[in-house]
């Protein structure tokens, strides 16, 4: 059921609170000094060799500049590599993405590495995600 009113809340309305972004079982939250950002999986949970997509929401804090542009990808640290594939990104509205065929080929610590674009200006946040 909370799934059902997260997914309501969120076509709602193109604007909304940062503090809200995305709710529900599974959201992953990265916050900086200028966004708050919150992905979670659209298709369950994340298993190692299995292609997955995920929503991102984004806003800016502060009164600051919303970002026009965002790209995800996700690294592993301890084997200084990425994935495999190539995630597809598409704005689904303002603040919101969709960026499917990600895919972890192996268990491990992975990095959520999101980039966010305003004002000629890029910033990469970081989520820590553990697959075993």
């Amino acid at each position: 059921m909370k799934a059902i009113v997260a997914l309501a809340l969120l076509g709602a309305s193109p604007v909304w609170a940062c503090d809200s972004v995305l709710i529900g079982d599974g959201t992953m939250r990265i916050e900086s000094e200028h966004y708050v950002v919150s992905l979670r999986s659209r298709t369950g949970p994340i298993v190692v060799g299995e292609h997955f997509a995920i929503d991102i929401a984004a806003c800016a804090k502060n009164d600051g500049t919303p970002p026009k542009l965002l790209r995800v990808d996700a690294y592993m640290p301890a084997h200084r590599h990425g994935m495999n594939y190539v995630p597809r990104m598409r704005s689904t509205a303002p603040g919101r993405w969709q960026a499917d065929g990600l895919m972890f080929h192996m268990p491990g610590l992975w990095q959520f590495r999101v980039d966010l674009r305003a004002n000629d200006v890029t910033e990469r946040l970081t989520y820590n995600y553990q697959l075993d």
